[in-house]
């Protein structure tokens, strides 16, 4: 399977591969778009529920500040993914190396749309 494919190829990389290797399942078990992975924070994930839930903030209309939320049901093999991601990383941001994109309670979304752009290059 891919998954198992990516997992033996990233996890014993380094940092920034193994963040790789956790964008990719959290994208393929979520379909969550490039930027909704940059969105994707701490407090949105709630691993404690049976099934996990992952809450992602999409923009309701491009170039709007409004925001609309989507919850997904996560499984147990994400669930696990994601706790061992959680324990490893140190920014409030799941996915990206720095928290520059985080404004308050909201987001820069010029910041989101770079490191967006930057995940579809490096992550082809």
């Amino acid at each position: 399977m891919f998954i198992e494919y990516l997992r033996d190829v990233f996890l014993g990389g380094t940092k920034s591969q193994r963040r790789s290797y956790y964008v990719y399942c959290f994208a393929t078990f979520t379909t969550a778009r490039w930027s909704e992975i940059v969105r994707a924070i701490k407090r949105d994930v709630d691993l404690e529920r049976s099934p996990g839930i992952v809450r992602l903030t999409l923009l309701k209309v491009r170039g709007s500040k409004e925001y609309k939320y989507h919850n997904f049901q996560i499984n147990e093999k994400l669930k696990t993914l994601l706790r061992n991601h959680i324990d490893e990383h140190e920014h409030e941001s799941l996915f990206t190396p720095d928290d520059a994109h985080l404004d308050g309670e909201s987001f820069d979304e010029k910041e989101v749309r770079v490191k967006a752009s930057w995940l579809d290059q490096h992550l082809k």
